[in-house]
């Protein structure tokens, strides 16, 4: 068998022109500060939203649960006595107030639940629910005052809160209050509202709670809290990050 002898040249590639090599070397620089530019944004990012997270939960408010019956004549007696005064004081500043209702659910009853004081008292929680719902946070000192304006005159309710409503938030529509009560956003809200009540096993009307802590049952069963000093001192001390220099008294 007769064997050929083959010469193998190893082939290598053609050395890059200058214009290649230009265009390789731009490309390369480009990737690189693409990739910098996202690390730094990312790194960034990071950051801010941590600051950003901490921030928010040194600035954060006090958290005041009233629970009421919208028809409730100690309800009103508690607001004329320190509450009004509570929410006029500086410390309404560093409070984030939510009012829920003393009520239950029954399928069979008008507006789909009961309360002390009737269907009228039902109607005046969903509409007073609703109205929380879209006015708070940022008009909550003029939701306060609505309510407050309309549980004065509380034998009038649900009517009467439409003329509070025209002295404290006349940017708002009773109709659109009025269509959400009476509808499924209304019933939720309650339900929601009920449930909480519920939960911490409210049943006296008014009652509030200051940052989780029961501070006053106002019927006279348990209400420790009695002067307006001791409603103030308490949201003083349970305010992280900034007071207001009205603060400084209670240190």
């Amino acid at each position: 068998m007769h064997i050929r002898h083959f010469t193998f040249r190893r082939l290598l590639p053609a050395a890059p022109t200058m214009t290649q090599s230009s265009h390789h070397n731009k490309s390369s620089l480009l990737l690189l500060l693409m990739l910098s530019l996202t690390l730094f944004s990312v790194v960034h990012s990071s950051s801010s939203s941590s600051s950003s997270s901490s921030s928010h939960h040194q600035q954060q408010n006090v958290k005041l649960n009233l629970f009421i019956m919208s028809k409730c004549p100690d309800v009103r007696d508690y607001f004329v006595s320190l509450f009004d005064a509570l929410m006029a004081s500086p410390v309404a500043s560093i409070v984030d107030l939510r009012v829920d209702f003393v009520a239950t659910q029954d399928e069979t009853a008008k507006y789909g639940f009961k309360s002390l004081h009737g269907d009228s008292e039902v109607q005046g929680d969903l509409i007073e629910g609703c109205l929380q719902n879209m006015v708070t946070p940022h008009n909550q000192t003029n939701f306060y005052k609505t309510l407050s304006c309309a549980t004065n005159y509380y034998r009038a309710i649900p009517q009467y809160i439409q003329t509070c409503m025209t002295q404290h938030l006349p940017q708002f529509s009773f109709h659109d209050v009025e269509q959400c009560a009476y509808g499924p956003t209304g019933k939720q809200l309650m339900l929601e509202s009920i449930t909480k009540t519920h939960e911490l096993n409210v049943r006296n009307s008014p009652t509030l709670y200051i940052d989780g802590e029961m501070v006053c049952e106002w019927n006279g069963r348990s209400c420790p809290y009695t002067k307006l000093e001791q409603y103030q001192k308490a949201i003083c001390q349970k305010k992280l990050g900034d007071k207001p220099e009205f603060c400084n008294k209670f240190q």
